[in-house]
């Protein structure tokens, strides 16, 4: 029986370090790359198994040392390469002249230490040692190339097979193949040993011209060669979406036993967007209420500081027109936002008599837009919606919106729905009574929509000198932009599944940063330091440079917004209020990242980067301000 194996983690190829991480300590679904790998080899009764290290080793070995103290079981040889900068080959022959010194010329497995194999591919190759002759080796390859990204194959070695799964041939550069090469062998040290070859492909090389090189093909099963930031996501999603999917075993449903039909309900809406200035002034120059709802009651929803600025002037005026309205007024902030709140609000509504072509008009920032949006949206399963924002965050982002949505005490909008409004109009004279905070918070989604779409957006704030707070002009030009940005993603990707997910940019962080604020951080504000961390999350990931991260903050400076984790707010508190964010999943956390200005990173078409906790945790620690 084979119970012996080689892991060559030396250090020689492509390096992902991360801070104080080695790559073959780096995580995969929480478990470290060499670890995984070492886990499944012990599954398969190898018990001898040597590593070779040089990079890094002391750290390596310690982590390991440590992870495996209790493993009786288990012997770990650790090979120490102090030239390991010379190349895989001198690794190699190093390990096994030990191995031969102590087992002679045995059977054994030999690994890369940096790649990722499904549950079933060393069982699969092991299964096959019996079959090879003293002087044959074996080496697992992959035939299935009509399945693999092109880019996988550019990189790989190439496999040449003939009848009865011998290799002829094997190389970077080969023109005609049929497999790739997995990096995982069946050996004896001496077919290796006495190689005066350059690299392990060159031996492989001599060795399949020889006729005494095997394949042996996967069927099925994900592998991964960890060489790009790209190939750790991928091997990151593939394994969640393994774990996702051996949580339950259900059989294979049979839906041409019942009869099928489809029900299709609904149309696309389209809501139509306004943006100028004068609307409050003189509300008649828009189609506020149409004429069907003349007669209809007519729902004001504001705050207490909105009120007397916009709202009761704008009910005087519908009520000269002879309009019946009623108008809803809300406590300041988050604390309006709740289930008790929106049961008060929509009990209040119905006590007052509303019909099916009663209209709601939202006056004010995000909370009341989105209290009233999902007021409108519920009852009688939805009734005519209009946003009149009057914040910057709400005329740049909050109002341009299908997702109407409250609080539950757990975090941000976790009750809501997708519910389209008729029309949102945007008077940007409103700003000029805002407080300057509240511009400032605003400019948080201005800067988010930049980075996320556009480079000559970015230059254009960067550009813009003096004050921005009373400068309608800037003011008037970014809200157009956010506009046009916002109606153009949310007519590609409504629900926000691929590159829609750029309007998510910075939320995944900043909603739980807002919460465990207890709201004494607007929005816009945790929003801006939630970018500053996920800018961090995608450096450290390999997605972007250090320069996309200056940007961050450069913008989020020079508009007064801040770029610091409050230094209150645990890590533990952190962790445990991302899981009631929308994007978490059971398997770990998922968000929207950059790999440069306006480009959005995704892997194969994905768009929801899954995040390790550890890559969370260490860019949280960068970002947190000083206790």
């Amino acid at each position: 029986m084979l119970n012996i194996a080689l892991i060559l983690a030396a250090g020689d190829g492509k390096r992902l370090d991360r801070s104080n991480t080695p790559k073959p300590l780096v995580k995969v679904a929480e478990i470290p790359i060499v670890i995984r790998l070492i886990d499944q080899m012990q599954a398969q009764g190898i018990n001898e198994i040597y590593l070779v290290v040089g990079y890094e080793r002391h750290k390596i070995i310690q982590t390991l040392n440590q992870h495996y103290v209790n493993h009786t079981d288990l012997h770990l040889h650790f090979v120490e390469n102090i030239n390991w900068q010379n190349g895989m080959i001198s690794s190699l022959k190093l390990a096994l002249s030990e191995i031969h010194n102590q087992f002679g010329d045995q059977q054994m497995l030999l690994s890369m230490g940096d790649h990722l194999f499904a549950h079933e591919h060393l069982p699969l190759l092991l299964s096959k040692a019996s079959q090879l002759s003293e002087d044959e080796l074996m080496l697992l390859v992959d035939p299935r190339l009509s399945e693999t990204d092109a880019t996988v194959i550019t990189d790989a070695v190439k496999v040449t097979t003939q009848a009865n799964d011998q290799i002829s041939d094997l190389g970077f550069q080969l023109s005609a193949y049929q497999a790739l090469d997995m990096g995982l062998f069946i050996i004896r040290p001496n077919q290796l040993l006495g190689t005066n070859q350059n690299s392990l492909v060159e031996c492989m090389q001599v060795i399949a011209k020889a006729q005494k090189l095997k394949a042996c093909a996967i069927q099925s099963g994900e592998w991964f060669d960890i060489d790009t930031p790209v190939d750790l996501i991928h091997a990151e999603m593939a394994f969640r979406r393994a774990k996702r999917a051996s949580a339950v075993k259900k059989p294979n449903p049979q839906h041409d036993l019942f009869g099928q039909y489809e029900f299709v309900a609904g149309k696309p809406e389209i809501t139509q967007m306004i943006v100028g200035r004068g609307i409050f002034k003189d509300p008649s120059k828009i189609d506020l209420i149409p004429m069907e709802s003349a007669s209809s009651p007519i729902f004001i929803f504001t705050d207490e500081t909105v009120s007397p600025l916009y709202a009761q002037p704008l009910q005087d005026r519908l009520n000269a027109y002879g309009y019946r309205t009623h108008l809803i007024v809300m406590a300041e902030g988050e604390e309006s936002k709740t289930l008790s709140n929106y049961v008060r609000l929509t009990e209040k509504v119905l006590s007052l008599g509303v019909d099916e072509r009663s209209v709601f008009i939202s006056v004010g920032g995000g909370v009341v837009c989105n209290v009233c949006g999902f007021i409108a949206s519920t009852i009688y399963r939805g009734l005519d919606l209009v946003h009149l924002p009057t914040t910057l965050m709400a005329q740049a982002d909050a109002a341009i919106s299908h997702k109407q949505a409250i609080n539950g005490h757990l975090g941000k909008n976790m009750v809501g729905a997708y519910y389209s409004p008729r029309m949102v109009a945007v008077d940007v004279e409103a700003l000029l009574t805002l407080d300057e905070r509240l511009i400032k918070d605003g400019m948080a989604e201005v800067i988010k929509h930049a980075l996320c779409k556009d480079r000559a957006y970015v230059e254009l704030l960067l550009e813009h000198k003096g004050d921005f707070i009373k400068d309608l002009d800037l003011l008037e030009e970014v809200i157009r932009r956010n506009v046009a940005h916002k109606c153009l993603l949310s007519k590609e990707d409504p629900k926000e599944l691929s590159a829609g997910m750029a309007l998510q940019y910075g939320h995944t962080i900043g909603h739980p940063i807002e919460h465990l604020s207890g709201y004494s951080l607007y929005h816009g504000e945790s929003v801006a330091i939630g970018m500053m961390v996920e800018a961090r999350v995608s450096k450290i990931l390999g997605g972007c440079g250090q320069e996309l991260v200056d940007l961050h903050e450069r913008l989020l400076q020079k508009f007064g917004l801040p770029t610091q984790v409050p230094a209150y707010i645990s890590n533990e508190d952190m962790i445990k209020t991302l899981r009631y964010n929308k994007r978490y999943l059971t398997e770990g956390t998922r968000m929207a990242l950059l790999s440069d200005v306006g480009e959005m990173w995704h892997v194969k078409g994905d768009y929801v980067i899954p995040v390790p906790l550890d890559v969370l945790v260490e860019a949280f620690e960068q970002t947190k301000a000083k206790a």
